[in-house]
């Protein structure tokens, strides 16, 4: 995360009202794509809402999703979006055709519809920018205090946040 820290906790706050979920996806094994898992692994446990580790496979966890009657979903992924590394981008995932994707954010439009439809929840995409997605490399410097830096922010406002 860069400059625009404030936007984004403010576009967060505002995003996630209602009973919230927040969905990490990415591979721990391909150095920056583990950013989602990381950042729910980092939340503080008192924050409300439903977290959720879905690792590689986000199409396993819809009916866990689904089960926790959300309001808001936010998938956390690692996107190309053109930005420096590290940086973070909001997005609804209609709009992940207009960045480049990683290997997950193409299949994250379809399970957005689907939970869509499903949930009637409103959906976002927390891109954070990539440097490597090679199997067996560790996950870079700048992404690893971004994925804190989001943990932070997610876990202050879902801590702050009344269950409606």
């Amino acid at each position: 995360m860069k400059s625009t820290d404030a936007d984004l906790y403010q576009q967060l706050r505002h995003f996630l009202v209602g009973q919230s979920c927040v969905v990490g996806v990415g591979n721990r094994d391909r150095a920056d794509d583990g950013v989602g898992p990381y950042v729910v692994q980092l939340r503080d446990p008192r924050a409300r809402g439903t977290w959720i580790d879905a690792g590689e496979t986000p199409e396993n966890v819809l009916e866990q999703i689904c089960n926790a009657k959300p309001s808001r979903v936010v998938f956390i992924d690692a996107v190309r979006h053109c930005n420096r590394l590290g940086d973070c981008l909001l997005i609804a995932p209609g709009d992940l055709d207009d960045v480049r994707l990683s290997t997950h954010a193409g299949s994250l439009g379809l399970l957005a519809e689907y939970l869509r439809v499903r949930s009637n929840a409103e959906m976002r995409v927390l891109g954070v920018q990539p440097e490597s997605l090679r199997f067996g490399e560790r996950m870079s410097r700048q992404v690893q205090q971004s994925a804190k830096d989001l943990a932070a922010i997610l876990s202050e406002i879902l801590l702050n946040r009344v269950a409606e």
